[in-house]
């Protein structure tokens, strides 16, 4: 355990589409359970964990949708990658 009395674990639901993704096209939706008011960072890795795409969004953006246009994610190989959402700090 971290031993941090403020870390305070929230639920994400991450909506990514279309999937699979068609010529690097990713569009996300994030909830999340509660209120947030603090800007999240979006993170793509490859599965070795190198880092494709890192942003920070703020709680609206997300919530109301997000279209990924950058260059680095447009020119992605066809696999598998991970999203992640960093919510604060």
């Amino acid at each position: 355990m971290v031993g941090n009395e403020n870390l305070r674990l929230q639920k994400f639901k991450i909506t990514a589409f279309p999937n699979p993704s068609q010529e690097g096209d990713i569009n996300l939706i994030v909830n999340v359970n509660g209120n947030s008011f603090q800007n999240s960072t979006l993170l793509i890795q490859n599965l070795a964990g190198a880092l494709i795409f890192q942003h920070i969004y703020t709680p609206e953006e997300l919530s109301n949708g997000v279209r990924i246009d950058d260059n680095r994610v447009l020119s992605l190989s066809k696999g598998i990658y991970i999203i992640s959402v960093l919510n604060g700090e």
